[in-house]
């Protein structure tokens, strides 16, 4: 069997783990059940600029970056200078900008 858990159910939970548990039974009144321990995440990821500054001018070196995060499940952390086009991974908060990506 396959199907989809009820929406509105499922708005009514926060985050967090959430136990599932489905129910069976027969014809003879026989029943049974299993359960998983899912995760809920639907907030999204709270991130703040430290540094650099908005607007703040820099030469040909490339500046340093801070962040301030507040993910419990963080993943993945990149920047950007073109848009998008072309994304650049980093595992620290705090670094300096790669010119060479």
């Amino acid at each position: 069997l396959t199907g989809t858990i009820d929406q509105t159910e499922w708005d009514k939970k926060g985050d967090g783990d959430l136990n599932l548990r489905f129910y069976v039974n027969n014809t003879l009144g026989n029943s049974s059940y299993s359960e998983v321990t899912i995760k809920k995440d639907a907030t999204q990821p709270l991130i703040t600029i430290d540094s650099p500054l908005e607007n703040e001018l820099f030469g040909v070196s490339a500046p340093s970056f801070n962040l301030s995060i507040v993910e419990p499940n963080l993943d993945s952390v990149w920047y950007t200078l073109d848009n998008g086009v072309t994304n650049i991974s980093t595992a620290s908060l705090s670094d300096t900008i790669d010119l060479a990506e």
